[in-house]
């Protein structure tokens, strides 16, 4: 019979997994190893503890049979989600306005020149309305980035000829309000409860999955965006740029509205 895993909470994985297997947990720190008995299988599970309510568990285990595993709980991925959506949405912008509109290098900067100040000066006062709104605030922010990624679609297929237009223009500058409102808050949120020790530990780990989302994002919904587009960048004409843009940008809509569902599931709590 093959043995099922019932895990209720995301944080009792390892906890389980020791369980069932009976196997040696040997703990350093804040590091926890767990090695099967040999009749079971072999490798290794081990857990970083990174405060209460973070933790990474990497596992590489190779179990003589096979095991059913149920994990219960929505599993919060905010961040991946977060930064793999904004990263790829500049990214696939910047195509779509340099070689689908022939924009110039200048007139590039000037489409994305209302994103980065908004960006800057609702991250100023991000910090302050959190700690007065709470975290539904952050809720806002990528929900927000979810709606104007589909608005601009929209907006696309009603007028295309320049994304200088005011209509067009609004679609970013409220973009890069939710950007602010969602990221910069983030590192609070994320490194709210590290124990002072760890703190070095945290951050960087943060910065690694913030570095990992952002490449992410790039190489997949670039990859998505040159599979819909289907031609040579120089050969492809502005429809084909329009069809392949609008994809990125329901991929990117659709992870920023995976963040905010994540976010909605994360414990409430001041930031």
């Amino acid at each position: 019979m093959t043995p099922n895993v019932v895990v209720a909470n995301i944080h009792d994985y390892f906890d389980r997994i020791a369980e069932l297997v009976h196997g040696t947990v040997r703990t350093r720190s804040w590091e926890q190893q767990l090695s099967p008995p040999p009749h079971i299988g072999k490798g290794k599970i081990t857990r970083m503890r990174i405060r209460p309510g973070m933790e990474i568990v990497v596992s590489d285990m190779t179990y003589e049979r096979n095991m059913k595993l149920h994990i219960m709980e929505a599993c919060r991925l905010f961040e991946l989600s977060y930064c793999v959506s904004m990263f790829s949405f500049f990214f696939t912008l910047s195509y779509f306005l340099q070689y689908g509109l022939r924009y110039s290098v200048q007139s590039t900067s000037l489409v994305f020149l209302p994103i980065g100040a908004v960006f800057f000066l609702s991250s100023l006062v991000s910090s302050g309305i959190v700690r007065r709104w709470g975290g539904t605030v952050l809720e806002i922010g990528a929900l927000v980035m979810a709606i104007c990624s589909f608005a601009l679609i929209g907006s696309l297929h009603a007028d295309v000829a320049d994304l200088l237009t005011m209509p067009n223009v609004v679609i970013p500058l409220v973009y890069g309000l939710g950007l602010g409102l969602a990221g910069t808050p983030l590192v609070n949120v994320a490194l709210s409860e590290v124990p002072a020790k760890n703190a070095g530990t945290g951050s960087g780990l943060f910065m690694t999955f913030t570095n990992l989302a952002n490449s992410l994002g790039v190489a997949l919904i670039g990859i998505l965006f040159s599979a819909v587009l289907g031609k040579q960048l120089a050969a492809a004409h502005l429809p084909d740029y329009i069809r392949a843009f609008s994809v990125s940008l329901t991929a990117n809509g659709s992870l920023a509205f995976a963040a905010f569902i994540c976010l909605y599931f994360l414990p409430k709590r001041r930031v």
